[in-house]
């Protein structure tokens, strides 16, 4: 197999920023951390650890990660999946252990969020053996009387399975010689990656676009000693992927047809994390680790043209931050934070200031965008966010915001002025309409963008 040497891309500028705090579990190694984005109770970031369970806690706390803790072992993975509608609304928390004698070879188990009475094996289906654990999820939510969407796993070898009646059927079955680190799912496709190591070794992608009935193979051209270990799309995007490798990050603007030249190359960082802050599709979180298990964070406000480094400076040299294992984002008081699940190291969490501020650095865009409304589906009231663009001659825009439902009559008017370019946000109330899909429109000179939202009660 051929080696070959990879430069730093002289793009990458450095920041030490005190907004990266710790947030509990010290000295625990993380796995995998999810967020649980249901309103009701509450909005949960779940942490599976290595050796003590499943640790939840709640967003609108601002204390460290504790609370329940379940099974006591090693998670290797998590996933949360939301499903039903009204009142019945829950979300399903996928956990998948690591084998043991207590629970069997390759232990999978579910539950129901908030109902959580109990959690219920499922592992039927699964091949069994001592080195065979499910390390990743992917899959799709589903609400009303929608039938059930499929969840997908894999278990670092070369097969991908799908649920199917509490029983895991193999979606795709690769050569011997394959693979496959994770799985990542948009609202179109499930994305699979990891890497051939035959004759000649090669980085591999694998699409679907079907929920699983057929899979597109790509072979992304960079080289022999590269694997894929993380995957993320914008939000509303089917065409731009990003793929996380041992030494770059890699994107694609149409599909995985053709390839752009690496991002970010760093030859002796594994990027396990990638993460896209839903109210700017431009910002784009890399997380990772060295070959020493060291913490590598890095931020691009540009769609991953430029690049800098997020330091955890405060930490004395004696007890440096492990490597970053598992990430993920969300929206908590108009700001996107990050959580982090490091290597030995415990969670910490990332706020960025700026994320809603009128600020030439964010609003660079020759376009205007309607992001999708948060929450969704909701009950009564959801934000509404879009951006006004042409920083560079700060002129006003004549902007229309307006609610209708699904047969066209309009049912609100939220914005009917002239905006200054900036982001802005926007509630809806839906107390006062029915259940049901609805659309809003946002119409600017001659953009006009529309989506869908669900009112449930």
């Amino acid at each position: 197999m051929k080696v070959k040497c990879l430069v730093l891309v002289v793009f990458v500028s450095f920041n030490v920023s005190a907004q990266l705090i710790p947030f509990g579990l010290t000295g625990q190694q993380i796995n995998s951390i999810k967020i649980i984005e249901q309103e009701y109770p509450e909005r949960m970031a779940i942490a599976g650890t290595e050796s003590n369970g499943i640790y939840f806690h709640a967003l609108n706390e601002t204390d460290s990660l504790s609370g329940h803790q379940y099974f006591n072992g090693a998670i290797s993975a998590l996933y949360t999946q939301q499903i039903g509608i009204g009142p019945g609304l829950m979300t399903r928390i996928f956990a998948a252990l690591k084998p043991d004698s207590i629970y069997g070879e390759t232990p999978v188990f579910y539950t129901d969020y908030p109902v959580q009475s109990y959690w219920a094996k499922i592992d039927s289906g699964l091949d069994k053996s001592e080195s065979n654990e499910i390390i990743s999820f992917a899959g799709f939510g589903y609400i009303g009387h929608e039938p059930p969407r499929p969840v997908f796993a894999t278990a670092g070898d070369s097969i991908i399975y799908i649920l199917k009646n509490d029983v895991w059927e193999k979606s795709w079955i690769g050569s011997e010689y394959t693979t496959l680190n994770v799985l990542y799912s948009n609202d179109s496709a499930v994305w699979a990656g990891g890497i051939v190591n035959n004759v000649v070794a090669a980085l591999i992608l694998i699409k679907s676009e079907n929920d699983g009935k057929d899979w597109k193979i790509i072979y992304p051209p960079f080289g022999e000693i590269f694997s894929c270990y993380s995957i993320v799309t914008p939000p509303g995007s089917s065409d731009t992927v990003y793929t996380g490798l041992n030494g770059m990050i890699i994107k694609s603007t149409n599909g995985g047809v053709s390839w752009d030249s690496p991002l970010l190359q760093l030859q002796a960082v594994t990027f396990n994390s990638l993460v896209i802050n839903p109210l700017n599709r431009e910002q784009i979180f890399a997380g990772g680790k060295t070959l020493d298990n060291f913490f590598v964070l890095y931020k691009s406000k540009d769609g991953g043209i430029t690049w800098e480094q997020i330091m955890p400076f405060y930490m004395p040299p004696s007890k440096p931050i492990k490597g970053i294992n598992s990430m993920a984002g969300t929206i908590i008081d108009n700001e996107f934070v990050l959580f982090i699940g490091t290597d030995g190291t415990g969670a910490f969490k990332y706020i960025d200031k700026l994320t809603l501020i009128d600020n030439d650095d964010i609003i660079n865009t020759k376009q205007f965008h309607l992001y999708q409304n948060y929450p969704n589906p909701f009950n009564p009231i959801t934000k509404i966010r879009y951006s006004i663009p042409n920083v560079e001659t700060r002129q006003a825009s004549s902007v229309q915001l307006k609610v209708f439902d699904i047969l066209g009559n309009e049912v609100a008017t939220l914005v009917n002025e002239q905006k200054e370019p900036g982001y802005y946000e926007v509630n809806f109330d839906a107390s006062q309409i029915a259940s049901g899909v609805y659309i809003y429109g946002l119409t600017a000179g001659k953009f006009i963008s529309t989506k869908k939202m669900m009112v449930l009660k």
